[in-house]
């Protein structure tokens, strides 16, 4: 079983990065109409679902889990991790970015700004 999880893993690993990049060019509009998140919306919830699987069924295996149980962690960390993707919504990402540079510009503009020096 643990190559079943160590396949779906890195099926899933896979299919992230290259989600990743398509997103990115995408987003740079070189290839806006390979976007994953148009052609195949549901891809996110999947590749999400098989790292979750990949990765709970590997801890819970070499934790020493009862195969029977390991199965069932497999599956509630497939279930989590899609779950987890389908909540994590664009809006909430952007609004993670904005609060960033926010506090970016802030601390830019704080006083004794420059080189750090040693004393």
């Amino acid at each position: 079983m643990i190559t079943a999880y160590w396949i779906t893993f890195a099926v899933g690993l896979t299919t992230l990065i290259g989600w990743i990049l398509m997103r990115g060019l995408a987003h740079a509009e070189v290839l806006v109409r390979f976007d994953p998140e148009q052609r195949v919306p549901t891809l996110k919830l999947a590749v999400a679902g098989m790292l979750g699987f990949g990765m709970a069924g590997l801890s819970s295996s070499y934790a020493g889990w009862d195969p029977a149980l390991t199965i069932v962690g497999a599956l509630a960390g497939a279930g989590a991790a899609a779950w987890y993707a389908h909540w994590v919504d664009e809006d909430m990402v952007e609004d993670i970015v904005e609060d960033t540079h926010e506090d970016i510009e802030v601390a830019h503009d704080a006083p004794g700004d420059g080189p750090i020096q040693r004393r």
